[in-house]
């Protein structure tokens, strides 16, 4: 649960949606780069907002070291334990395109524990241990995510 009443200006986030746009660029095999957009839906007069946007660099091992493990969860199930902190479950799979989808043991199918950090108004930190799940999936991965917001604009000073 969240706060019910508008504080110093901020739209209350009892029982609201929350959404992410994520665009991603791969820059070479092993880093990217991710652009985020976050939205945020409440019931009642205020409707779907424009809540913030970062950029997140993304550097991981290439896929022959780590098979086809990628860098974002294709299910994330979280619960806010506070206004920094948030912990939950990812799930991340890989079945091939549409036209040429692997076989069994070829798919990639990985699910663990992950903890969402806000350290400061600037960086995020995400974190977990992945387990795979099918023949073809790195028996277990640490994933670490270290994020860095980037203000497109200039903040108002509270």
């Amino acid at each position: 649960m969240g706060f019910r009443n508008v504080q110093e200006g901020v739209i209350p986030d009892d029982l609201a949606w929350h959404e992410t746009i994520e665009i991603t660029q791969g820059i070479t095999p092993w880093f990217e780069l991710g652009g985020y957009l976050f939205m945020s839906g409440n019931r009642g007069q205020y409707g779907m907002t424009y809540v913030g946007d970062h950029i997140r660099p993304r550097f991981r091992a290439p896929v022959s070291c780590t098979g086809r493990w990628g860098s974002r969860p294709d299910l994330k199930l979280q619960f806010n334990v506070s206004k920094k902190v948030g912990i939950g479950v990812e799930y991340y799979t890989g079945i091939g395109s549409f036209q040429s989808p692997y076989t069994l043991s070829q798919q990639f199918h990985q699910i663990g524990p992950a903890v969402d950090l806000d350290v400061s108004p600037d960086y995020e930190i995400n974190f977990g241990y992945m387990f795979g799940l099918t023949p073809g999936t790195v028996r277990g991965i640490v994933k670490l995510i270290l994020g860095r917001r980037v203000a497109w604009k200039k903040r108002k000073p509270r």
